[in-house]
């Protein structure tokens, strides 16, 4: 599945309920933060594990989502083994 903007993200994750979402920082409308804001305060998506990407790796933003409750947050671009363990570990 895939959304184009932080707005259709939220839309698609409530009609799809996927396993993990992975979710741009700089994204149109609202941006990956604020589509993560909206998806930890509903019911049904809030449990869903939330990983976060982005080609801009300043600390207080990660540090910020992680402490929002994202599972991880992935420098673009990244190392493909490091991708694959993170998401594994969310998987379970």
């Amino acid at each position: 599945l895939e959304a184009f903007d932080g707005l259709e993200c939220v839309t698609v994750a409530l009609k799809e309920i996927p396993d993990l979402i992975l979710l741009d920082i700089k994204m149109p409308h609202g941006g990956g933060i604020g589509a993560f804001e909206k998806l930890i305060q509903l019911e049904m998506t809030k449990k869903i594990p939330v990983i976060f990407m982005t080609a801009f790796p300043k600390l207080e933003i990660k540090n910020l989502v992680l402490k929002m409750g994202a599972k991880g947050c992935i420098s673009k671009p990244f190392i493909s083994e490091d991708f694959e363990q993170t998401i594994e570990m969310n998987l379970g």
